[in-house]
This record gives structure tokens, C-alpha cells and sequence, in this order.
């Protein structure tokens, strides 16, 4: 992810990846429109792995 700190070893960017990910499935409707997502799109790039980009 670009917002990843640049820090990260390869474990901690996986990690960031599915944290981040895990709270954008979170997300109310409201809170998807605020950041500019529709659901689909939310939902799309919540269940990638992990390890996809």
C-alpha cells in the first residue's frame, strides 16, 4: 500500500494490508461516500489477500 510506513519489513506491510483492509469492510455507507468508495468497490478491496496489492 503507498500509505504504508516505509519502515515496514515484508510481515508488517502484510499485516497493514489486512488491518487496513479488515476496517474498510467496516465502514458505514456514509463513512464509504466521505472517502469517495461505493460499497462494491469497498468490498472488492477488502477481501483481496493479503498479500495482493
Amino acid at each position: 500500500m503507498r500509505n504504508a510506513p516505509s519502515c515496514l519489513g515484508r510481515w508488517g506491510l502484510f499485516w497493514h494490508r489486512l488491518h487496513t483492509r479488515k476496517v474498510l469492510l467496516e465502514l458505514t455507507p456514509e463513512q464509504l461516500r466521505d472517502v469517495g468508495l461505493s460499497q462494491e468497490q469497498a468490498l472488492e478491496e477488502g477481501l483481496k489477500p493479503f498479500w495482493r496489492i
